[in-house]
């Protein structure tokens, strides 16, 4: 069963979409200069842009570690006679990121710094044909979910912060990897409407004047049903020959277990690399399966 923080932050984390920028012109200094929301919406128009999209593999290795916090639990629920047997796990993971037909797949590659063998290895071998399976008869909505959930720019729903919900501002401008960025500050409008309440998330973006998020911090403010205030994450993106890519991301986050009356806290890091461009090769065999001999060229 998959630990709820690595669900979580299949949602969330990490990892960038690969998308293509626009080529980059030299700005025209007579132009107005970008409105937070102007800026925004270039990135969810970037984040929904399949078509500009340049597959890439990668590795991502993740490190999660998880314990009890007591005394967190003692606040949160008031109780002092609290179960005492939940103990601390350490995983590392190493995952890579590839493809079948046109949507992302997590396939695991190493447990503990250790390669997949045994059951251990035949287990992912049957993972994989399922998702092979499942993949081929998705709906464009299921399509959506695993595109948004394996490649999402991070937790957040980009168009949320286009809503009333979110009040913005550029806080200054910050140069990350040699390319310029604008902090646009998401900061959650109150409300007393409870067919619209108060978003739980406080947000900071650094986007570049095209749309590219190479930044996003989100600290929850309120508690969520599956995430409780003071969970903190912080999502770094990289530009790979004008393509938008996983770095690096860092969750800290608390959770409640469902039923136990504890709160577990969950440090997850991932760390992306080895990026290779995605390509398929095809050819068209004759109706007997076999290659086609080679037929010389014409004489001129």
């Amino acid at each position: 069963m998959p630990h709820p923080l690595r669900s979580l932050l299949l949602a969330a984390t990490l990892l960038a979409p690969a998308l293509l920028l626009p080529a980059q012109s030299i700005p025209d200094q007579s132009a107005p200069a970008p409105t937070p929301r102007t800026l925004i919406e270039r990135a969810s128009a970037l984040n929904k842009d399949q078509t500009a999209k340049t597959r890439y593999t990668y590795f991502m290795l993740e490190r999660l570690e998880d314990r009890y916090d007591k005394e967190r639990t003692i606040r949160y629920t008031g109780l002092h006679n609290l179960m005492q047997n939940i103990g601390f796990t350490k995983t590392t993971t190493l995952y890579e990121i590839t493809w079948i037909g046109d949507l992302p797949y997590m396939r695991v590659v190493e447990l503990q710094g250790k390669p997949l063998k045994g059951q251990a290895l035949a287990d992912e071998q049957a993972r994989y044909d399922r998702a092979v399976a499942d993949h081929s008869g998705l709906d464009m909505p299921a399509r959506a979910r695993i595109i948004h959930q394996t490649l999402g720019h991070s937790k957040i729903h980009i168009d949320d912060l286009l809503t009333p919900a979110y009040a913005l501002t550029e806080l200054r401008q910050e140069t990350l990897a040699g390319h310029l960025t604008h902090l646009i500050d998401c900061v959650p409008v109150p409300s007393t409407d409870p067919a619209h309440p108060t978003a739980t998330e406080h947000i900071q973006l650094w986007i570049t004047d095209s749309g590219a998020i190479l930044r996003n911090i989100t600290d929850l403010i309120a508690d969520e049903p599956e995430e409780l205030q003071g969970s903190h994450m912080q999502v770094d993106n990289q530009l790979i020959d004008g393509t938008l890519l996983p770095q690096h991301a860092l969750g800290h986050t608390y959770m409640l277990m469902a039923g136990e009356n504890a709160i577990i806290l969950a440090d997850v890091e991932r760390t992306c690399n080895r990026f290779r461009r995605f390509t398929v090769t095809s050819r068209i065999l004759p109706a007997d399966g076999q290659p086609a001999a080679h037929q010389p060229d014409p004489a001129p």
